[in-house]
């Protein structure tokens, strides 16, 4: 089942976040002890987000943000084949060949 967050909503809830203390956020749905006092951080960066890309409403992933970057590399691994490196990243033989070949 997808589920979207209005920014409509969020503004809202925003609001509501603000008001409460953290050790209140806990007895919110979803929301663990360790993690309410950055409830109201993620909901204003969320809303920020929504206003700078003009979007009235978001798809909610259950994974964070962190594992959805990794989920979608192995997707690129896995149906797009291997990306090339940054060409900052040089190849570990050619990294020891400019090592060896720099002047003392």
């Amino acid at each position: 089942m997808k589920r979207t967050l209005n920014a409509t909503d969020l503004g809202v809830w925003a609001q509501r976040i603000s008001a409460m203390k953290s050790e209140d956020r806990i007895f919110l749905p979803g929301v663990s002890e360790a993690r309410a006092h950055q409830l109201l951080a993620g909901a204003l960066v969320a809303e920020a987000a929504l206003e700078m890309f003009k979007f009235k409403k978001i798809r909610i992933c259950p994974w964070a943000l962190r594992e959805g970057l990794i989920l979608r590399r192995l997707d690129q691994l896995v149906f797009a084949g291997p990306l090339d490196p940054a060409p900052h990243i040089m190849e570990p033989a050619a990294a020891r060949q400019t090592i060896e070949a720099s002047p003392a």
